[in-house]
């Protein structure tokens, strides 16, 4: 399943946009770059929850009165998809759909006090995404990616509600990602369990070729690499050779591995053993499925190094996965660009709030910036804000080397102004000039 349009209006900040994805050019890494309050979030769950559908949506416990933008008494999120062939079944007998899948959630209220009614319509979704057959794999994820600290009473949807739990993150803060190192843990037990009584229920298999998987691929930075899974903790290798508990690992580490094993276990469950098994058996370091996943700030706790590489490791990693990410990051946006030079993704920009901007594609000169450019030809191009890329102070120091440089081309310069020149020039090297007296 690929996401070929997405249209929300009057959800919380967002009065109107529309992301659409060229036929054949669905998976690969789409960048949505905006201000704090800008929508991205909303944007995350406004997908979250189209994906899901009427069956799961009630079990979100969300206060949908919420998510109508202030002076509304109506939202809408709109979107179409398409199917794959393979990995996408259908519910019950019959042709598949000739048509795009098209999908609609409508919120209204009377006032402000009554509750919101949900209204969820389409064409051809019966059989199909919000039906009971395997595939139609979407995901999302909040920005508040961890193990543990999440209330509990989210645990249970991770089991009953299929096509909800891969999307809970992203609907609150509240929600840690228990259950994926809680999974790898199972399947190293189950897989001792096969050894002892040489039984084959594939639990050895797959937990070794996950486990080759996440340390072959170079996921982990300084070559560290999952060095222990058992029932009580899983231990990684560092870079020093020392072995960490992985709750006790950085912010970093924690967000980036359990963002991943979700993923991986979401996959697991949405598409079943034989067939998951079957995409991982494939090419080394591949997981070819389909699908469709949103990540709020991708760059949340990552080092700019880790920032680089994130987008390419899981595009090489996963070439067939839609990935849509939201971020502050310019270095994000690198990725849009493959490895080899291919272009696979795209950059959008969302309107700054108390401005006439509208939703709009990055394309031309400053696309070229955010993927080749410096940090500092990224930051020009004002998708980050403007007056980013130089503080106050530092626009009046660079005021004062203009002037000294200046009095330098028509006079001499004091001593104390001659120190305080070279300094502002080995400060500022791209503005320093080369000023002689003649």
């Amino acid at each position: 399943m690929y996401l070929r349009r997405l249209a929300v209006e009057n959800i919380r900040s967002i009065s109107k946009l529309s992301l659409e994805f060229e036929k054949g050019a669905e998976a690969g890494w789409h960048v949505i770059l905006g201000l704090n309050g800008s929508g991205k979030s909303s944007l995350v769950r406004a997908f979250a929850l189209l994906m899901m559908g009427e069956k799961e949506v009630y079990a979100t416990r969300q206060e949908f009165r919420a998510w109508i933008s202030e002076k509304k008494n109506k939202a809408t999120i709109d979107g179409s998809i398409s199917m794959d062939g393979i990995f996408d079944d259908l519910t019950g007998s019959g042709p598949p759909p000739k048509k795009t899948i098209t999908l609609q959630v409508a919120m209204e209220r009377e006032n402000l006090s009554n509750p919101v009614e949900l209204k969820f319509s389409g064409q051809g979704f019966q059989r199909t995404i919000w039906g009971n057959g395997a595939g139609w794999f979407s995901a999302s994820f909040g920005p508040y990616r961890r193990f543990s600290g999440g209330d509990n009473k989210y645990d249970r949807l991770f089991v009953t509600n299929k096509r909800l739990a891969p999307h809970l993150t992203a609907l609150g803060e509240d929600v840690a990602l228990t259950d994926a190192m809680t999974w790898l843990s199972n399947l190293f037990t189950k897989a001792l369990i096969e050894e002892k009584r040489s039984a084959n229920s594939g639990a050895d298999e797959l937990y070794n070729l996950i486990l080759a998987f996440l340390n072959s691929t170079g996921f982990l930075p300084h070559k560290s690499k999952i060095h222990m899974v058992h029932s009580e903790a899983v231990l990684v290798q560092d870079g020093n050779g020392n072995s960490v508990p992985l709750d006790q690992l950085s912010d970093g580490y924690r967000s980036a591995l359990s963002l991943v094993i979700e993923l991986i276990r979401q996959m697991y469950e949405i598409y079943g053993h034989e067939k998951f098994l079957s995409a991982l058996k494939g090419d080394p370091g591949i997981i070819k499925v389909p699908g469709v996943v949103m990540i709020d700030e991708i760059d949340v706790h990552l080092h700019p190094t880790w920032q680089k590489e994130i987008g390419h490791w899981l595009t090489r990693c996963f070439p067939n996965i839609q990935f849509i990410v939201t971020t502050h990051s310019p270095i994000i946006c690198r990725a849009v660009a493959s490895e080899n030079g291919e272009f696979r993704g795209s950059i959008w920009k969302l309107p700054t709030q108390g401005t006439d901007e509208e939703f709009k594609r990055v394309d031309d000169l400053e696309m070229s910036q955010l993927i080749y450019g410096n940090l500092l030809d990224a930051y020009s191009t004002e998708l980050f804000g403007k007056h980013v890329i130089r503080s106050n102070m530092g626009e009046k120091k660079l005021e004062r080397l203009a002037e000294l440089n200046m009095k330098a081309l028509e006079d001499d310069l004091s001593l104390a102004e001659e120190e305080e020149r070279q300094l502002l020039r080995a400060t500022f090297p791209a503005k320093a000039g080369f000023f002689k007296k003649t």
